[in-house]
């Protein structure tokens, strides 16, 4: 079974007045605490703290700011997919299956 999952690929903190030009990677942002000023693909948006947003892809990176007096703190999330492993022996043996044969 494919299992896919968000993890936090960075973790970013902005003071009021400044602005960050989030990696054109990222597709998922979280506010953690602040507010959050997203501009992306020509839209606005505002974020609170608990709040997610998805990026679409677009040839212009998003940019994001802080609203009001505290500070910004956004995770940038990655989708992160675990595909089930194989049993593999350990390096240097044979498993007992080869050995039979």
């Amino acid at each position: 079974m494919v299992t896919e999952t968000l993890i936090i690929s960075l973790r970013i903190v902005l003071y009021p007045a400044e602005v960050y030009r989030l990696p054109r990677s990222c597709h998922v942002v979280r506010i953690t605490s602040g507010a959050a000023w997203v501009t992306h693909a020509g839209n606005d948006i505002i974020l609170r703290a608990g709040e997610t947003a998805q990026l679409g892809v677009d040839k212009n990176p998003a940019v994001a700011s802080a609203l009001g007096e505290t500070p910004l703190i956004m995770e940038l999330l990655a989708r992160y997919t675990e595909r089930p492993s194989r049993p593999r022996g350990i390096a240097g043996t044979a498993r007992i299956a080869d050995v039979a044969r």
